[in-house]
């Protein structure tokens, strides 16, 4: 529902005012997991996008987030895309293996024996 109300918003100043100003802890909840693009299209018009980011997206590293910033194509129209997809299969591994890795940290918070007993 707050993707199409996002996406509506755009066309309509009221709806739009309601999303920025209503503080109610759902709408915070979906503007924190959401996302949004901009693409131009074959017309040259330009659409928004609005998507859910998925919870995994968090493990990502600071340190990846930079490097993909810093070593992106901007040469022409439509690389920024196919190179983002080609590098996206070792983004995704990155962020699981975060994410395994912050499990295992955990459970082996829980497994170890309390000092001092």
């Amino acid at each position: 529902m707050y993707l199409l109300a996002s996406q509506l918003a755009q066309h309509s100043k009221e709806l739009g005012e309601l999303l920025q100003t209503d503080r109610d802890p759902a709408l915070e909840y979906y503007e924190k997991h959401t996302a949004q693009i901009e693409i131009v299209r074959a017309d040259r018009t330009m659409e928004q996008i609005v998507f859910p980011v998925p919870g995994v997206c968090k493990f990502l590293t600071q340190r990846s987030k930079d490097h993909v910033i810093a070593t992106a194509e901007r040469d022409e129209q439509g690389s920024k895309v196919e190179d983002f997809f080609r590098r996206s299969e070792l983004l995704c591994k990155e962020m699981k293996w975060q994410k395994n890795l912050l499990g295992l940290y955990a459970y082996s918070l829980l497994a170890s024996p309390v000092c001092g007993s």
